[in-house]
């Protein structure tokens, strides 16, 4: 990955993303992701980079949003690239309030097909709904089929 994102204090709600390259990486913001909404949705606390998603040769970045609608949580899919901008290419959202889907996020190729796969976590998900518990741990893949 030739970029390195920097992840602002969580109440921000921003990330931004500066090049580096041969010289370095100078003090100028490139470009700054806001959250889509704004409802206070912990936007930019996890992030994951550095693969291909959607098979274009460029590195791909998903943002996630935990908080997002009573903690259902949301994650948002950048496509990188010369024409890569702050408008989310892709939007996952979480099934139930209170699941933290977005509580981790990463890029890798899990089946071995060359392209990367979308990998959220859900610290709270739960598929028997009404049942207390605090240590139900899920993940959700995603596999692109021609995202």
């Amino acid at each position: 990955m030739t970029d390195v994102t920097d992840s602002a204090p969580i109440g921000s709600e921003s990330v931004r993303l500066s090049p580096t390259g041969v010289d370095g990486m100078d003090e100028i913001c490139d470009m700054t992701f806001l959250p889509p909404t704004s409802d206070h949705s912990y936007f930019g606390a996890h992030m994951g980079c550095g693969n291909n998603v959607n098979g274009d040769g460029h590195n791909d970045l998903v943002i996630t949003a935990q908080e997002w609608n009573s903690g259902a949580g949301r994650a948002y899919l950048y496509y990188g690239g010369l024409s890569m901008n702050a408008n989310p290419d892709k939007t996952f959202e979480g099934e139930h309030p209170g699941d933290r889907f977005g509580q981790d996020a990463c890029l890798g190729d899990v089946n071995g097909d060359g392209y990367a796969d979308v990998i959220i976590g859900a610290v709270f998900y739960s598929n028997e709904r009404g049942r207390e518990s605090t240590s139900i741990m899920a993940a959700r893949i995603w596999i692109p089929r021609a995202i």
